[in-house]
């Protein structure tokens, strides 16, 4: 049975390449740190530079930001076995623009961003890490992108039901919407006409 520190490694080692060694395992699994969330309990907040990469053992996150009408906008979601982080706090030092709630009671091991830049000048592996980390974020935003300027309300639903089934399990409908960029209302109506089989399929995009 894996454990904990197996599915990190796992997911570390997708994201790297080089399999991470014993020795630099054993160096970041001392700096990881284990929190447990209520739902609805917060990871970060608006203002704050957000300095730790997130890792879901267990539960739900979702990153959004709120602008000055008052509306939210979802732009990143998270379950077992996914990363979430907040690019600008950790690679510029910037305060954050985002939130990031527990939408579940959630497992969450934390890794200290500020540590892993510090590693990645003395270790191969960590500059691989930074790196991967940025990369990760950079391609998920680029992926995004893509999906709320070139595609219709219809393909960005198609998209959600072919790459995350689950999250129709897992999260609310208002929040799916918001994460499209749709409101509820034609999430709605646009998921009912895929399910009754006018199917348009989103294939030019790859899942994040």
């Amino acid at each position: 049975m894996l454990t904990m520190n197996d599915n990190i490694r796992r997911s570390l080692n997708l994201l790297t390449g080089p399999e991470v060694s014993d020795a630099d395992f054993a160096v970041l699994a001392a700096l990881i740190r284990r929190r447990m969330l209520r739902k609805k309990q917060f990871l970060l907040y608006e203002g704050i530079p957000g300095r730790d990469i997130y890792y879901v053992v267990k539960g739900a996150l979702r990153k959004y930001s709120i602008d000055s009408a008052g509306t939210e906008h979802v732009s990143d979601l998270a379950l077992e076995d996914a990363w979430m982080l907040d690019a600008g706090g950790i690679f510029r030092d910037a305060p954050s623009a985002y939130y990031i709630e527990a939408l579940e009671d959630s497992e969450i091991m934390v890794l200290p961003a500020d540590e892993i830049r510090i590693l990645a000048g003395c270790t191969l592996y960590f500059s691989h890490l930074s790196g991967a980390f940025a990369l990760y974020s950079y391609l998920a935003l680029e992926t995004r992108m893509k999906l709320l300027q070139h595609f219709t309300a219809i393909e960005r639903v198609a998209y959600l039901m072919e790459y995350h089934p689950v999250y129709f399990h897992r999260f609310p409908q208002n929040i799916l919407a918001a994460y499209i960029g749709i409101t509820p209302a034609t999430f709605c109506r646009e998921r009912k006409r895929l399910l009754k089989g006018r199917s348009v399929f989103a294939s030019s995009l790859m899942p994040v």
